[in-house]
């Protein structure tokens, strides 16, 4: 997984990140398909992060972008809704932190 490369196995974002993937995208067929894309690509992706810094670099810094939405809706599903709120009425909502 080049997203383990970036932030280390056992690091919290990758522990976000895989909750995401079991617990939301798993859920629908636009997510499964994300997964496949993700695992199908993932090799590729890591070959060249691995010959190239800055592909690593920016990957990161559009992963560190998409992260705070992530760990939102995973906080959501686990039921903690104090600080945010969710817009939308179906599976792959949007998700705003105030």
């Amino acid at each position: 997984c080049f997203l383990s490369l970036i932030y280390g196995e056992d690091s919290e974002e990758i522990k976000v990140l895989r909750h995401f993937r079991d617990e939301a995208l798993d859920k629908t067929p636009e997510g499964k398909e994300t997964i496949r894309v993700y695992y199908k690509w993932s090799t590729e992706i890591l070959r060249i992060m691995e010959e190239d810094e800055k592909v690593k670099e920016v990957l990161k810094a559009v992963t560190d972008g998409i992260l705070p939405l992530i760990k939102t809706s995973v906080e959501l599903s686990e039921g903690d809704t104090s600080t945010s709120t969710m817009v939308g009425g179906h599976r792959g909502k949007i998700l705003l932190t105030y």
